[in-house]
């Protein structure tokens, strides 16, 4: 953990999935990056927690937060978005990281708010991304 494995918001697929949240999506199920910044747009004006962690211009500000805060701040954040969380339409809703031992796999909704982070640890990590689709889906 905190070793630099990508950064989820937990809940985030059920929440993009209500029907207040359908016209950032659309139906289909491929992933726009237009779409996911009108998603987060959305739920910033929701809650200010979520515009505390995606920051005023959702997209354009990327990069290890580490850099930019000091320690104390940092476990507030910590606190504030992995382990306490919020709660969006009725969904719980908090910052997880992916990690895992060697030859284990993760399989998420690729349309989860995601984030890759920096790798923190000396070991090396590894990724293969791909899609699956229904046939006949657009």
């Amino acid at each position: 953990p905190r070793g630099g494995g990508t950064m989820l918001l937990s809940g985030s697929s059920a929440r993009m999935r209500a029907p207040e949240m359908l016209g950032c999506w659309g139906k289909a199920s491929t992933v726009e990056e237009r779409r996911s910044l009108q998603f987060m747009q959305r739920l910033c004006q929701e809650n200010e927690w979520f515009e505390d962690l995606i920051g005023p211009r959702p997209l354009s500000m990327t990069g290890d937060y580490r850099l930019k805060c000091s320690a104390a701040v940092c476990a507030r954040r910590v606190q504030r978005f992995m382990i306490e969380g919020t709660i969006s339409g009725g969904i719980p809703m908090r910052v997880i990281e992916l990690t895992g031992m060697p030859g284990d796999i993760d399989l998420w909704d690729p349309r989860c708010l995601h984030s890759p982070s920096n790798n923190t640890s000396s070991r090396p990590r590894s990724c293969i991304r791909f899609r699956l689709e229904r046939a006949g889906a657009t």
